[in-house]
């Protein structure tokens, strides 16, 4: 079972460091500026996972609804081993964000994190409502979304008996 970390590059500045991104801080006035040196800090290595969460929350700070920078900060906290905090980021990003996606990321991607980072912190019924949906939308093709459903119903099952 694969958690999906994938993060949108196409807007990265090449050559940049933690130290710059960290110095950068201060100059992030937008959210779409915060977004690109969270993914600078979390393309560098090692990965600054720590500095880019920072500036992904800062690009939600700004802009509270921005799904592309909720689905990353979801993406961060999850790293980081925060996985309740990864659930309330990729539900915002899904349920609540305002559909600003990137060419690679999208709200499935975001829904189907979602369903492991609620197995992650062991709340299997939500789980299986969020593969349930990803694998309706993606009618059926989303085949890690598929092995998870049935995943977490044999779980499910075994803990009835």
């Amino acid at each position: 079972m694969k958690f999906v970390s994938i993060v949108l590059t196409a807007v990265l500045a090449l050559g940049s460091s933690p130290a710059i991104a960290q110095e950068d801080s201060s100059r992030c006035e937008t959210a779409e500026q915060c977004l690109n040196l969270g993914l600078q800090a979390y393309f560098t290595t090692p990965r600054a996972v720590t500095s880019a969460r920072d500036f992904f929350q800062q690009a939600v700070n700004i802009e509270e609804d921005f799904s592309l920078a909720l689905y990353n900060l979801g993406v961060a906290e999850y790293e980081l081993g925060n996985y309740e905090a990864a659930v309330d980021a990729f539900y915002r990003a899904v349920y609540r964000g305002d559909e600003r996606w990137g060419e690679t990321i999208n709200k499935l991607n975001a829904m189907y994190n979602l369903g492991v980072a609620w197995v992650r912190i062991e709340d299997l019924r939500q789980a299986e409502q969020i593969f349930d949906q990803v694998v309706k939308l993606s009618n059926g093709e989303h085949r890690q979304a598929v092995e998870y459903l049935e995943w977490v119903r044999s779980q499910l099952e075994e803990q009835e008996n």
